[in-house]
């Protein structure tokens, strides 16, 4: 990730080995997972829910196509299982669910692909949001084709180079 803000909560996305499976050096988990932290909505979540930023360079405008993955550890449906996705600090899409309660594996949006828009090309910045604290992300894939972007490799394509 490029940066991150923990916003007015006490909650952090913190590195984490904890769980098997991760694709690199260690996923994010959002920290401590004690299930009182909820962001259910853009008004609770920009400026008040912990941040993750990365910086992405789109090649050309339109539409892309979003897959996380990650897991939800917490065994109570609909807890530490889902993040807003945004760009350029506004919230585009609200709650992506990350799956299933363990091992990680991939996900994408409740009933739809998550996709994004780009207007032109240039560096934006991609946000991800807790909806719940202790969900854990371990890598994004963008692509801009609509079929399933991930490799037959479980863990998916390799990390691409940092924007500049």
């Amino acid at each position: 990730f490029t940066s991150s803000d923990a916003g007015s909560s006490s909650y952090a996305w913190t590195p984490t080995t904890e769980y098997d499976g991760f694709s690199g050096k260690a996923a994010l988990k959002v920290t401590p997972d004690d299930n009182k932290g909820t962001w259910k909505n853009q008004s609770e979540t920009v400026g008040k829910a912990p941040r993750i930023d990365f910086a992405i360079r789109f090649v050309k405008e339109g539409t892309y196509f979003l897959v996380l993955r990650g897991m939800g550890p917490n065994p109570t449906p609909g807890n530490s299982d889902s993040v807003h996705i945004g760009l350029d600090g506004a919230v585009v899409v609200q709650r992506v669910r990350v799956l299933k309660r363990g091992p990680i594996s991939w996900a994408a949006k409740l009933n739809k692909q998550v996709e994004l828009t780009i207007p032109k090309p240039g560096i934006y910045t991609l946000n991800l949001w807790p909806r719940e604290d202790g969900v854990v992300i371990d890598k994004i894939v963008i692509s801009p084709n609509a079929e399933n972007p991930i490799s037959t490799d479980p863990a998916g394509p390799p990390e691409s180079a940092r924007a500049k």
